[in-house]
């Protein structure tokens, strides 16, 4: 979904805007320490957005606190760049390198991930 249509008639108070560009920024840096992000700008954009959609869709759900937002997106950063290895159909040496990204992050099974109900 584009960025635009996911803020079609959605305002956000003061702190909520201020909730959403902190916790992104935090994401973000964590995102590029990781070393694993896509070097083309056409990939990196598209990460960047995904990350944005991700804090938008759980703060719109109730999420307040920073450090789950920010664990919680890039998770779900971690399972999208690991999937696209899968499908891409990367050798055994690029998933084990994929495996890498984010690596400080628990294991996924340490996280409830919300579903959009």
């Amino acid at each position: 979904m584009p960025m635009d249509l996911l803020l079609a008639n959605k305002t956000f108070d003061a702190e909520t805007t201020q909730l959403l560009g902190s916790t992104f920024d935090a994401t973000w840096e964590r995102a590029k320490a990781s070393d694993s992000l896509p070097t083309d700008k056409a990939h990196l954009l598209s990460v960047r957005e995904l990350l944005a959609k991700f804090i938008i869709a759980m703060v719109q759900q109730g999420e307040k606190n920073p450090k789950r937002l920010v664990d919680d997106a890039l998770l779900r950063l971690r399972i999208i760049l690991r999937h696209d290895a899968v499908v891409d159909g990367t050798s055994k040496s690029n998933k084990s390198q994929n495996e890498q990204v984010l690596p400080d992050l628990p294991p996924t099974s340490a996280f409830n991930l919300r579903v959009n109900e």
